[in-house]
């Protein structure tokens, strides 16, 4: 009797198995294991660096925490009009934000915001359609974001700040699929479109917080800021 009823067991696990890998609820274990390997490739080779890091400072006796504008340390690229522009803050902070988006040879922002009471340690998102914001083809512009202690007192801010340049393409196109977001994230970092990489990466995890491979999806994306040295952001994502 205990041997049928063991048959009759594993007979029945059997099939679980085979329903689950029919209907494609991959194994976070297996996901991972089929990740293809993202390497950014700059688009050019020795160009000079951009990016600002902001560091943790203690200002007459506050401490703020350190912020990273998610981007690599020369003009990065998007295919997007409208991009998604990704920062990182290590801890809580009731310090007002700002955001800056200007073009490099203006004088005023084309985009301004104020933010507060920021939760951290956390990656936040500006999209600049919501704001009605459109970038001029190759034409390169500045980002920056800034923890303001003192509002008369502006050489006490903390700032990062970036670079990007919208690169129009005829051959666009996007992960339809989240079993397609791996791929493409690839192609795209091979390719040195490291805003719209970033931004599909960040846009399936965020969209599919119960998807097998979403572990996976991090792990790509702390790779890729490890790649261009953000650090604290990639730790960030590692150990969730």
């Amino acid at each position: 009797m205990k041997i049928t009823a063991l048959t009759r067991l594993f007979s029945f696990l059997t099939m679980l198995v085979l329903v689950v890998v029919a209907h494609g609820y991959t194994p976070v274990a297996v996901a991972e294991s089929a990740l293809p390997r993202i390497v950014y490739k700059p688009p050019l080779r020795g160009a000079p660096l951009i990016r600002v890091g902001g560091g943790t400072r203690g200002t007459q006796a506050i401490i703020l925490p350190v912020i990273e504008v998610l981007a690599p340390n020369h003009v990065g690229l998007t295919q997007s009009s409208q991009p998604r522009l990704y920062w990182y803050i290590a801890g809580t902070t009731t310090t007002k934000v700002e955001m800056t988006l200007i073009e490099a040879t203006a004088e005023r922002p084309v985009l301004e915001l104020s933010l507060s009471n920021l939760a951290g340690p956390a990656i936040h998102v500006i999209d600049l359609s919501r704001h009605g914001i459109a970038l001029t083809p190759n034409v390169e512009y500045e980002w920056s974001v800034a923890l303001v202690p003192f509002s008369d007192a502006r050489s006490n801010d903390i700032v990062a700040s970036a670079a990007i340049r919208f690169v129009p393409s005829a051959t666009q196109d996007h992960a339809k699929l989240a079993s397609e977001v791996s791929q493409h994230v690839a192609r795209l970092a091979e390719q040195g479109i490291w805003y719209d990489a970033f931004d599909t990466l960040s846009q399936a995890i965020a969209s599919h917080p119960e998807d097998p491979a979403n572990a996976a999806w991090r792990k790509m994306r702390a790779t890729l800021l490890e790649q261009v040295g953000l650090a604290a952001a990639a730790t960030f994502d590692s150990i969730r």
